[in-house]
């Protein structure tokens, strides 16, 4: 580790200064981000959020309940943890979407959707859980089984990629938006957790 070296009346020489300049390097990185909103001048409804921080195909597809209010420039703690999990285990990227494609921080606001603006999101889900290398269920556990059930023959086709979240206190199938830690984990997906 540099110690800074001073002179005899405690000030930093040129020298010190120097080695010190010598020792800066820049670490630069773009992170590329797509999202597909429904063209109605609000993005009321948001069907795919990417994010591609390194070159790879290690990417992972994460599938929750509804989009909160994540677009191209801003992140909401979810995605944030979820990035910065993924970036920190080697992922290159990710692909989020959605059991719903309506945009609502409260998820009972869901009564509200349009099922005209919904019907193309199961089609950005299944590329999304085509294009990764593994695919997380996020959403929040026990909530919308029956939706959730209607999507079970497109997860069972992708069985062997399916994995979620374990906490510190061995509880699964967790929602990354609150007490996220680096205590959290992968583990397999199993239907039965949720009866789907």
């Amino acid at each position: 580790m540099f110690k800074a070296r001073t002179s005899e009346k405690g000030v930093k020489t040129i020298k010190d200064i120097v080695e010190v300049k010598n020792m800066i390097e820049t670490d630069q990185k773009q992170i590329n981000t797509e999202v597909k909103f429904l063209k109605d001048g609000q993005h009321t409804y948001r069907y795919l959020l990417k994010k591609q921080w390194s070159e790879g195909k290690n990417t992972a597809a994460v599938i929750m309940l509804n989009p909160s209010k994540a677009n191209s420039l801003k992140m909401d703690q979810t995605v944030m943890n979820v990035m910065n999990y993924l970036v920190d285990n080697g992922f290159s990227g990710m692909s989020i979407v959605n059991l719903f494609s309506y945009m609502s921080t409260n998820p009972d606001n869901l009564k509200y959707r349009n099922q005209d603006y919904e019907s193309v999101n199961i089609e950005y889900i299944e590329q999304a859980f085509e294009d990764s290398s593994i695919i997380i269920i996020a959403w929040t556990r026990g909530e919308k089984i029956t939706e959730k059930r209607k999507i079970k023959g497109i997860l069972k086709k992708y069985e062997h990629k399916l994995k979620c979240f374990k906490d510190g206190n061995e509880k699964i199938m967790r929602h990354p938006s609150r007490g996220f830690n680096d205590k959290w984990t992968l583990v397999d997906y199993n239907f039965n957790i949720e009866g789907l």
